[in-house]
């Protein structure tokens, strides 16, 4: 029914709701791929897990270690994460208007990978409290990840103090 539903001009895209349990980081642009791949030298490297391509990164699909009590909510690591219970992914075979084509990564049977457990290391580092910069604090006092919110909040303080967008 998928590939039906897929192989007919103008039908739109899906959107998958990860099971529940599951987070799936959404990596974008080599930025982010790169910071990915720093993530894994501070914490260990990722399993190999059910994968897809996007226009601009990957979505990966990871079981969260149960042991480790609740998921947290929000971003993970800088990156935004779907969970169950609070929204979707695209889906494999949705065409992104650029009109790259979302796909799964197949082990050498032709089979997609399994979910994997989350390493413990990461999980722990995403139950970590997040450092918060208050509005006068520096740019050297951001944490991993959270770059874009601290130049996001930065910006629309600075719009809101009469900052003009083309000063900014």
């Amino acid at each position: 029914r998928i590939r039906h539903f897929l192989s007919n001009p103008g039908t739109p895209n899906y959107g998958l709701n990860p099971p529940e349990g599951v987070l799936v980081p959404d990596v974008d642009g080599p930025e982010g791929l790169a910071q990915w791949e720093q993530l894994q030298h501070r914490y260990g490297p990722l399993p190999i897990t059910l994968t897809t391509t996007t226009a601009n990164g990957r979505h990966y699909f990871y079981h969260w270690p149960e042991r480790l009590g609740p998921m947290p909510k929000g971003k993970l690591f800088g990156f935004v994460a779907r969970h169950h219970d609070d929204g979707y992914v695209i889906g494999p075979g949705s065409v992104h208007p650029s009109g790259v084509v979302y796909d799964t990564l197949r082990q050498p049977s032709g089979m997609p990978y399994d979910i994997a457990e989350l390493p413990e290391a990461w999980a722990r580092a995403a139950l970590a409290p997040v450092l918060t910069v208050a509005s006068g604090g520096g740019p050297s006092m951001v944490a991993i990840g959270q770059r874009h919110d601290y130049l996001r909040d930065k910006a629309r303080h600075l719009v809101g103090v009469g900052l003009t967008g083309a000063a900014l």
